[in-house]
């Protein structure tokens, strides 16, 4: 749509990508499910990229769970990617050390579960009821740990050893640290005042770009234009000349005869 305005671009973003109005909904012809959840979480345990896909597409909570088990999605991806090996299932009785060892983790990527997780769902601190792969487990690990923030050194608030409280240079230390730490109201309207400039600047730029684009498309257009033109010009001279040459012939065969 290279005549369309910007608001009318804006308006067709929109509806594609925020409110889906294209996508088609479910019915009985599509899925036997009624609601998105529940095609997600039957395209999940299928292990089912596109099923899951069209799920999100219809707005499906990627936290869903199973009803049955009450089981979190992603814990139904990385068990549907790569089931528990026995030798990563405990059975009763048996204890931790005369288990065998387990094996190195495989370098399994788990799309789906990652695909959840990057539309939003959050993997549960509690483990589901059924066992993990090494793998599954692995990958939850560095997820845990990506997500987790350790605690921030202190750096202002530095204690002050016994008998110095009243030192003169401790006291003008300490009434330095706190207008320091006073946050200026002025650091935040310049902040504002040059984000909108940053903004401004940025409207600038894409209205420059959108009439670069619209004055070069009507120089292709004209340029087409100017050909089909041209073209049909030197149509006509081949035809002139064509009949020209007809007619010298003509002449030429009666002043033979």
């Amino acid at each position: 749509m290279p005549q369309a305005t910007r608001d009318q671009r804006l308006k067709l973003i929109t509806a594609k990508y925020v409110d889906r109005t294209y996508v088609t909904p479910i019915a009985s012809a599509i899925s036997h499910y009624t609601s998105p959840d529940d095609a997600l979480v039957a395209s999940v345990k299928k292990n089912a990229v596109q099923g899951v896909l069209y799920a999100l597409a219809l707005k499906a909570n990627p936290n869903a769970a199973d009803r049955s088990r009450n089981t979190h999605s992603v814990f139904l991806a990385l068990a549907a990617a790569d089931p528990a090996a026995p030798a990563d299932i405990s059975t009763p009785g048996t204890s931790p050390n005369s288990r065998a060892a387990p094996k190195t983790p495989k370098g399994i990527a788990f799309p789906i579960a990652e695909l959840l997780v990057q539309n939003g769902a959050v993997i549960p601190a509690t483990l589901p009821a059924f066992p993990l792969s090494s793998s599954a487990q692995l990958y939850i690990d560095q997820k845990s740990a990506h997500d987790t923030v350790g605690e921030l050194p202190t750096i202002r608030n530095v204690s002050i050893a016994a008998g110095q409280h009243d030192s003169p240079d401790v006291a003008k230390l300490q009434k330095r640290s706190l207008v320091e730490e006073q946050p200026d109201p002025g650091d935040d309207a310049a902040d504002f005042a040059q984000a909108f400039k940053e903004l401004a600047k940025g409207e600038q730029a894409a209205s420059a770009m959108e009439n670069q684009l619209t004055a070069l498309e009507r120089k292709i257009d004209a340029l087409l234009e100017s050909a089909e033109a041209q073209g049909a010009m030197d149509e006509g001279t081949k035809d002139r000349e064509s009949e020209s040459e007809k007619g010298e012939r003509r002449v030429g065969h009666k002043s033979c005869a």
